[in-house]
Parts: C-alpha cells; structure tokens; sequence
C-alpha cells in the first residue's frame, strides 16, 4: 500500500507534532507579563512567587526565586490551557525601559540560581494578532 501511495504522489510527513523544546525560553508580553516555560520554571525551582531583577550595566533582567510571603515578590502563575507560567510585570517593565509594545522572546540563561535575560539579544518578535489582522484586511480591500 505504500508503494501506490508514494507511485501517485503522496509523501509521508514524517515530522513532529510539537516542537521539543530545550532552552529555557522567556516572552516579555505587551501587557508587560513575563511568560516562560516550563523548561525555566523546573530549573527555577517550581517557585510560588518570583523577584524580578535588572542589571543596567548589561541590559539583563533576571527572574530569581521568591519569598510569596514578601512584597519584592511576584506570583506565578500558571497560564490556562497551556505548560507555560507568567508573572505580572508591568511597573517592573516600565521601571527599567523593558519594551512591552510587542511580544519578544528570549533564551534565558540559569546562573546562579538566577534565570538571566539579555534584552539585546531577541529570539523572535512576533506580529500581533491585531496587526497581522489589520495587515489581511488591508490586503482584502486593497485587492
């Protein structure tokens, strides 16, 4: 049955379903939440609450286990219907200048007992739902 198969012209696709993932990734969100993955939150220690730091010298920002009980720290949560967690970042973000007027994604890096962020350094910036909307019906109506 293969053979008739390949003979007219079907290809078997022999990929993934998911993407296995193996950095520890972090998005600054344009509401100023910090998401990451799961991947960050095991090597962080499954935390209850985050602090935030920011080094200006490298333009890094850091996510460290937290105290939930102090007030320097930040709850995480667990996002729905998917394996990934967020904190509420906002002041944090405005605080050092961290641009939160689209979504970027970030390879984290764990240093002592710290999941590090270099803000020069993007993976992706990804078009906003809202624009890439607006951009096909610009292209709809133009057509």
């Amino acid at each position: 049955m293969a053979d008739n198969v390949a003979n007219n012209g079907w290809e078997l696709f022999t990929g993934r379903a998911k993407q296995v993932v193996k950095h520890q990734m972090v998005s600054v969100q344009t509401r100023g939440n910090i998401a990451f993955n799961k991947l960050s939150y095991e090597a962080l220690g499954e935390p209850e609450a985050l602090e935030l730091l920011f080094n200006p010298k490298i333009n890094s920002f850091a996510l460290r286990r937290g105290d939930p009980t102090l007030h320097t720290s930040y709850p995480v949560r667990k996002q729905p219907k998917s394996i990934s967690y967020i904190v509420s970042a906002q002041a944090f973000c405005n605080q050092y200048g961290i641009p939160i007027d689209r979504t970027r994604r970030y390879i984290g890096e764990f240093e002592n007992g710290m999941l590090v962020v270099d803000l020069t350094h993007p993976v992706s910036e990804p078009v906003s739902r809202k624009r890439n909307k607006r951009k096909q019906l610009d292209n709809e109506s133009s057509s």
